[in-house]
């Protein structure tokens, strides 16, 4: 796979990089990690469930003040290693 991608046209990388990240998604998604719900894919677009509330999207883990070894945060990082 990875002889397959380095020879891959840039748009072929980009289709790859996005089925990649669908399957990543559904795992986690399956795993309980708060994700967007993986829809579909087609050629490099994914198609995801809003996640957020009354239109807001929620927070991405880099907007998120978070201390290391936190209660939030280690629910957060043990979601992330099970998926």
């Amino acid at each position: 796979l990875r002889n397959k991608f380095s020879q891959a046209s840039t748009r072929e990388k980009l289709e790859i990089w996005t089925e990649k990240e669908f399957r990543n998604l559904v795992r986690a998604n399956r795993a309980g990690v708060p994700v967007p719900t993986p829809l579909l894919y087609k050629e490099n677009i994914l198609f995801l469930r809003f996640l957020g509330e009354d239109g807001f999207p929620s927070p991405q883990l880099r907007e998120l003040q978070l201390k290391p070894r936190s209660k939030k945060w280690t629910v957060l990082y043990e979601q992330t290693m099970a998926a």
